[in-house]
């Protein structure tokens, strides 16, 4: 008999990230010849060059994601017991 493990919830992204998430099709359709690597170091730089108020907007978003995360984490725990992390080697 099979038995699946139920895959734990998975951390959220962090305010970078979600801003590089919402920048890809615009930096995508400005700059069509960039590909990959090179696109994300446009975004990148553009993140640097945000204020801190458009920052803390993706700031709060990571907030409440990472408050959701922590209560979807509580419940999986008290159904499944605690997340086993894989160890780290460095």
């Amino acid at each position: 008999m099979l038995i699946f493990q139920v895959p734990p919830p998975q951390k959220p992204l962090t305010a970078y990230f979600l801003y590089a998430e919402d920048q890809k099709e615009i930096v995508r359709r400005a700059h069509p010849e960039v590909k990959g690597l090179e696109m994300y170091k446009i975004i990148a730089t553009q993140w640097h060059q945000l204020d801190q108020a458009q920052k803390d907007v993706y700031e709060k978003r990571h907030d409440v994601l990472k408050e959701e995360y922590k209560k979807l984490l509580e419940e999986y725990e008290r159904k499944y017991g605690p997340v086993e992390r894989p160890k780290r080697y460095f």
